[in-house]
């Protein structure tokens, strides 16, 4: 999903004769991290940044009690003026444009959601305003049934896909033949849906997912005919990877990076960054990075 400029704080733990300890849970990050780098010695009369990334969310962070003044605008003229530093952190979401302050002795560590990439970077402040421009509209193939308008631009619906009233779409997703949303689902940003794949209400899908062949999802464990539902929700985290076939029981949370096997039935939450496969589906180790930015 897209992401705002989010505050979070931490509370130091500690005391001035012994130090302070600042943490945040991996369940707050809000992207699954692939780089980690830091700043720091970086003279106070010195700005920082005058960039945005195009595709790459961070962290930003500041472990020392000397403060960093951190400058946020999208591209729709939109303003934030945060300072960091005692426990607090900041969420900066691609598309934005940064610039940071530091002060003496004052350090920031960053996480981002995707390894170094040169051609990510918009150094340009004409061109990242002109972000905010109209955008293309998404395409519905005419052999598709589409009922819902909450659809992103530039994402593709095809032949005999079946949108449901009330379904969400993200921005560039590929919706492909005979896939059956039905209403309530949550589809974010980038995100693949192939053939055939069955998502009930209850589903999000996080950006940059894969969804594959004839995948099925279910929202309720004891389903009967004319009976009330008792749906529990299911959770496809950012990046992951759902082979063909696959069977995902609802209540689950398969974490951001994961990989589910193709024909696994998912009966359990799976953690970040893992391989799982088989009936039930067990996780078998870290799951393969087969692209640069997976």
């Amino acid at each position: 999903m897209a992401l705002e400029p989010t505050l979070l704080e931490s509370p130091p733990i500690g005391a001035d004769h012994l130090g302070w300890l600042c943490f945040l849970d991996q369940h707050q990050l809000p992207f699954p991290v692939r780089r980690v780098y830091w700043i720091s010695a970086v003279p106070p009369e010195l700005p920082r940044g005058g960039h945005a990334h195009r595709t790459t969310d961070q962290l930003m962070v500041c472990p020392t009690t000397a403060p960093v003044e951190i400058e946020l605008e999208r591209a729709n003229g939109r303003r934030w003026r945060e300072t960091l530093g005692g426990g607090r952190s900041l969420v900066v979401p691609r598309q934005t444009w940064l610039r940071t302050h530091f002060s003496a002795g004052s350090a920031l560590v960053v996480l981002a959601s995707s390894p170094y990439n040169a051609d990510d970077y918009i150094r340009d402040y004409d061109a990242f305003r002109r972000l905010d421009a109209p955008q293309p509209a998404h395409f519905e193939h005419p052999q598709s049934l589409v009922e819902s308008t909450d659809i992103g631009s530039g994402t593709r619906i095809w032949a005999f896909a079946h949108v449901l009233p009330d379904v969400r779409i993200g921005r560039n997703c590929n919706i492909c033949d005979h896939a059956h949303l039905e209403s309530g689902v949550l589809i974010g940003d980038n995100v693949t849906i192939k053939n055939s794949a069955f998502l009930p209400r209850g589903v999000t899908v996080e950006d940059n997912a894969f969804i594959g062949p004839g995948a099925v999802f279910t929202n309720d464990r004891y389903p009967r005919s004319r009976q009330p539902m008792n749906l529990l929700p299911t959770r496809v985290g950012a990046g992951a990877s759902i082979g063909a076939n696959c069977t995902i029981v609802c209540g689950v949370h398969i974490g951001p990076g994961a990989m589910i096997g193709a024909g696994s039935v998912v009966t359990h939450d799976i953690a970040p960054s893992t391989l799982a496969c088989g009936n039930p589906a067990r996780e078998r180790g870290p799951a393969p990075r087969s692209i640069p930015n997976a």
